[in-house]
């Protein structure tokens, strides 16, 4: 029988469910309903057909809560917090509210998941924006995919020479010969070069280009015609910056600069600016001359329309890239027929993609000399890594929480949710939080770009970063590490079953189990590859550092000079710093064992049986005490000497050069017009990255080239302060041309191993986040284990455990993990250091005890982060967790 009364209470009952409907409201609504319902009675239907038809003509509830929350409200759009927004759907407005309920409900695991997660994405963005900037070089040129640099390499029976050096005639050959060809350039490298202009000089690195250099790269030429501005001798742009500096905001075209180089020393007229060049091209400069003002010198001339002479970097535009096979086959073809007398092999000749220079570059003569793709390999690899590392984290987590999600998704499937739709809540709740994080990690990535820029090198500013592949790598990193950490838990989560949830829960549970001590596995794994790389890469630099190069860099001080007037005065230099006590030796030379300034490609030699072969090599110009101050020794012969005037036909030879040569007896032979008179021990005048090449030294003491000198001043430890007080004191009452400088030889050569060092500091600094996020996973773990495990540890300790075995019980599982992933970890990480040690001519020996060392290494990080927890659990009162279990 209907009840009125009844029916009025359960109406009340739904109307107090709304939010935006208040008790005052209620009241006010239900005198309306029963005034209409006695005026319904009176005109003759019952009550029970009077409230159905009243309650159908209201509005429904929610409805009603957002009237009445209108009219109290004062947001402006009226809509109550609790409804989704208009742009998104009810039911993912659910989830989000569910996902952050569950956040703030499980603070301690929530922080791990997002601390975690913003720090591996704004270290795998920072590392992105990295590896970005170094793959776009030159490739901001017109044409760049058909733009090509040709490479040489020059065969002997015994030996094989790889250079970028070319014949400037090899140039001109090809615009004639191959038509598959478009267009040609020639550069060479101009370092240390005085450029002045009035009473304003600077130091600047430029290029020798020929006229086609602007057909060919595109960059920004402010002022002056692209197809005539380097075709005149004594012809030279320069730099927007460098003109700046010489010139104020004054147009400089037509003004006349006094050049002072190695090879040239010219009044040039500017026939342009070039803006600079961008930060990822290859070639940098500060100024670019004309190949005519070279071609129009006596001295240079010969180096022009002369097969023999290797002395340019030979640039080709194809008409199409799918040609250069094709090309290579014809240069080879053109090479022998012009210099029937060399023995090529089929492969001589390669064209290698102007985008590929900076990153694959380790040739001789090279404008740019680079080998950066091990290290963008290496950085990427690691970046996916740490980003792998904390998914992993996430993963497990959630896994390890979906026993306290049961009633839930039980009540979910008893009301209609499909597992997708599960997969889906749960799949959405991944994303949410990994998009909290994402948020995190941009500002951290704002906040340490400065830093990581000028670490690694690059010198970018934030506001250069290209913003559409860092908002690319945003959303790809979502998606995957949202899709990474959530697949998983959502399939585990959306397998339980209604009804039989404690024995379907007790299956996940194991199976969630194994899936977790895999991921763990692979997270420690990549950790102590970490630190074997770490290890291995810092002995490598301590190889560099400590090793005997075949001459002694301590106590050498090294002043170099470039003006003009200031080297007519080194000779009177040297002579008054002989005379300082705490002065051992002094020499004047145009290099230093560090750099040897001069290659020779392609240079003919006579072998020991007579036949003819080229060899590239390196000259110094020295005096007679070049050898004594840089402790650089004699395998046979003698040093140069005063007492010897046919000396200055005389040079010095390193033992690579008379290894390649063949030669038994080098003593008495003849090479570039001059006899050898002495053979000198092999010293590293390269990085260690190559191979010791051929080398020779040159008497000539009263030499001094445009391009500039250097004094080599060896010192007496003690005192040396005093002793570069007194240099000071000496340069400044002879020489007031230039400014005083000097650097120490020893520091000279740290700077060659300058991204060796900062590369290790990095792997360090990532080796310790990854290890940092490790443990922030396993302490997650440990915590959520001891927790499920309470009740056992309780009664374990009734029955007379000790805190020690409960420790070991806690803690077996995770260090037998450990233990796994060393097993892993160790010959992967044998292969991968043995290929990067490969980059180097001479490395380091390392055994077992690397590995050994990394996995103890792990093994303390993984008890001591577990024992954090296990030791708090196996402390605490076992009343207490036996009552709350």
């Amino acid at each position: 029988m209907f009840d009125l009364e009844n029916a009025i209470r359960e109406w009340k009952k739904s109307l107090f469910k709304e939010p935006g409907i208040e008790e005052s409201d209620v009241i006010e609504l239900e005198e309306g309903l029963r005034d209409e319902i006695e005026e319904l009675c009176q005109e003759g239907l019952s009550e029970e057909e009077a409230f159905r038809r009243v309650t159908a003509e209201m509005a429904p509830s929610d409805v009603l809560g957002s009237e009445f929350y209108k009219v109290r409200t004062t947001r402006r759009s009226g809509r109550p917090s609790w409804k989704a927004p208009r742009f998104m759907p009810e039911l993912l407005w659910s989830y989000l509210k569910v996902a952050l309920r569950k956040i703030n409900r499980q603070k301690s695991y929530s922080f791990i998941n997002i601390a975690g997660l913003s720090v591996a994405m704004a270290c795998f963005l920072l590392i992105l924006s990295f590896i970005q900037f170094e793959l776009s070089f030159d490739r901001f040129f017109e044409n760049s995919d058909r733009i090509f640099r040709v490479s040489l390499r020059e065969d002997s029976p015994e030996e094989e020479s790889y250079s970028l050096s070319t014949p400037e005639i090899l140039s001109k050959s090809l615009k004639t010969s191959i038509p598959e060809i478009e267009k040609t350039g020639i550069i060479q490298r101009s370092h240390d070069a005085l450029v002045q202009a009035g009473d304003k000089h600077f130091t600047e690195d430029g290029l020798f280009a020929d006229a086609g250099f602007f057909g060919l790269f595109s960059f920004d030429l402010v002022i002056g015609d692209r197809a005539s501005v380097l075709g005149a001798p004594n012809s030279i742009v320069l730099s927007d910056s460098l003109a700046e500096k010489l010139f104020n905001d004054a147009n400089p075209v037509g003004q006349s600069i006094r050049f002072k180089g190695r090879y040239l020393n010219h009044d040039l007229v500017v026939t342009g600016v070039v803006k600079h060049p961008p930060k990822n091209s290859h070639l940098q400069f500060d100024y670019l001359i004309s190949t005519a003002t070279m071609a129009a010198d006596e001295e240079l001339k010969d180096w022009f329309n002369d097969w023999d002479t290797y002395a340019f970097n030979t640039y080709v535009q194809l008409h199409q890239k799918q040609a250069r096979h094709q090309v290579e086959s014809k240069i080879q073809a053109l090479i022998k027929e012009a210099r029937p007398g060399i023995n090529l092999k089929e492969d001589v000749v390669s064209l290698q993609p102007v985008t590929d220079i900076h990153l694959k570059s380790r040739v001789a003569g090279a404008t740019a000399t680079n080998d950066q793709i091990q290290t963008v390999y290496l950085f990427g690899s690691i970046a996916l890594i740490i980003l792998l590392v904390a998914g992993i984290n996430s993963m497990n987590l959630s896994t390890a929480l979906a026993t306290t999600r049961n009633k839930e998704v039980s009540m979910r499937k008893v009301t209609g949710a499909q597992r997708i739709d599960l997969i889906k809540q749960f799949m959405g709740e991944s994303y949410i939080l990994t998009t909290l994080a994402m948020v995190l990690s941009i500002l951290m990535f704002y906040a340490f770009f400065p830093v990581f820029s000028d670490f690694v090198g690059i010198n970018l500013t934030v506001n250069e970063v290209e913003i559409i592949p860092l908002v690319l790598s945003i959303m790809g990193t979502i998606i995957f590490v949202g899709a990474f950490s959530g697949l998983y838990p959502s399939l585990v989560l959306s397998s339980f079953q209604p009804f039989s949830i404690g024995k379907k829960l007790s299956t996940a549970w194991l199976r969630g189990s194994r899936v977790r001590n895999l991921l763990v596995v692979l997270q420690f794994s990549a950790v102590i590859l970490l630190i074997i790389g770490t290890l291995v890469i810092t002995r490598q630099l301590n190889f560099i550092r400590h090793t005997n190069l075949g001459f002694n860099r301590e106590h050498v001080v090294i002043l170099p000079f470039r003006e003009e007037e200031a080297i007519s005065k080194v000779a009177a230099l040297k002579t008054a710093l002989e005379g300082f006590n705490k002065i051992q030796s002094v020499t004047i030379s145009d290099s230093t064992p560090l750099k040897i300034s001069t290659s020779l490609g392609g240079l003919k030699i006579q072998k020991e049986n007579g036949e003819d072969i080229k060899i590239n090599m390196y000259m110094a110009n020295v005096d007679y005490e070049f050898l004594d101050v840089y402790d650089i020794r004699l395998a046979e012969g003698r040093n140069f000497s005063p007492d010897f005037p046919t000396d200055s036909q005389a040079v010095l030879v390193n033992q690579a050069l008379v290894r390649k040569a063949g030669w038994q007896n080098p003593l008495g032979r003849e090479i570039i017009n001059s006899t050898i008179i002495g053979v000198f021990e092999d010293f590293h005048f390269d990085t260690l990255h190559k191979p010791i090449e051929p080398a020779l030294f040159v008497c000539r003491p009263d030499f001094y080239p445009f391009g500039g000198v250097n004094i080599g001043i060896r010192f007496r430890p003690d005192n040396f302060e005093g002793t570069l007080a007194q240099i000071k004191n000496t340069f400044t009452q002879l020489i007031s041309s230039q400014p005083y400088d000097f650097y120490f030889l020893d520091d000279a050569y740290d700077q060659l191993y300058r991204r060796e060092k900062r590369l290790a500091v990095m792997i360090g600094y990532l080796e310790g986040l990854a290890i940092l996020l490790g443990c922030m996973g396993l302490l997650g773990l440990a915590a959520y284990s001891t927790q499920r495990r309470s009740k056992e540890i309780g009664i374990r300790k009734v029955l007379g455990a000790s805190v020690a075995s409960l420790v070991r019980m806690m803690s077996r599982e995770y260090l037998i993990l450990v233990g796994i992933s060393n097993v892993i970890a160790w010959p992967l990480g044998y292969y991968l250091l043995h290929r990067w040690l490969q980059a180097y001519a001479y490395r380091c020996s390392y055994g077992i005890e690397i590995f050994i060392l990394a996995g103890l290494a792990a093994l303390l990080i993984a008890a001591v982060a577990v024992s954090l927890y296990t030791v708090r659990a196996s402390l605490a009162s076992p009343v207490k967790s036996i009552r709350y279990e």
